[in-house]
């Protein structure tokens, strides 16, 4: 039997200030089969707001074009304007991704492949990976991690990663030298672009 497939789709924009986040912004688009809906602002840059809808099956989305969240989030009051697009994406996760979304702090990683790098090996990387991470206890502040495909750029990827606080993620990296192992050689295929996010959920 094929692996069942959960898609997130992801917007990351550039907001001019920071500020309470309005209900409306974290519904930018609304269909059935959506099983999350969250917006939250970055934790290492306060400058980059996150709307992120997670559906139950791919074909619960038809994918929109950007031009769609640029449209609703012109009509959003974030107390905030949103001056740029950075991107949107949507990514097919084998792993169910709400938890990492509910939890208290959710880590998204973007993954770039180098030029000329294998995109196999980076996959097997990328699992070995997340079998490291969810073999953390829960007690240790871990709420789960999976990774998937970006549909719209066959070079990219996505881990997301639930965490209690910044303190768990920090403890985690520290004391796995076997996690830090495989992201050094994925460090030599990819790009990394690794940030932290509090999300705030809509009610469904």
């Amino acid at each position: 039997m094929a692996a069942v497939l959960h898609c997130a789709e992801i917007a990351k924009f550039v907001v001019d200030r920071a500020g309470p986040i309005s209900p409306s912004t974290r519904n930018p688009i609304r269909s059935q089969g959506r099983r999350r809906s969250c917006s939250g602002i970055e934790v290492q840059e306060s400058q980059h707001l996150y709307l992120v809808n997670a559906w139950e099956a791919p074909e619960n989305h038809t994918i929109a074009p950007a031009s769609n969240v640029e449209g609703a989030r012109g009509e959003h009051s974030v107390d905030a304007s949103a001056s740029n697009l950075e991107y949107h994406i949507h990514v097919h996760f084998s792993e169910e991704p709400y938890t990492a979304l509910s939890a208290p702090l959710t880590e998204i990683v973007l993954w770039t492949l180098k030029e000329g790098s294998p995109r196999a090996k980076v996959e097997e990387l990328l699992t070995d990976l997340m079998t490291v991470v969810n073999g953390i206890p829960t007690s240790a502040g871990m709420h789960k991690a999976g990774w998937g495909p970006v549909l719209e750029n066959e070079k990219q990827f996505v881990v997301l990663i639930g965490w209690e606080n910044m303190e768990a993620f920090q403890t985690a990296v520290k004391n796995s030298p076997e996690g830090r192992a495989i992201l050094d050689q994925l460090d030599q295929h990819t790009d990394r672009l690794l940030r932290h996010v509090i999300l705030e959920h809509d009610d469904l």
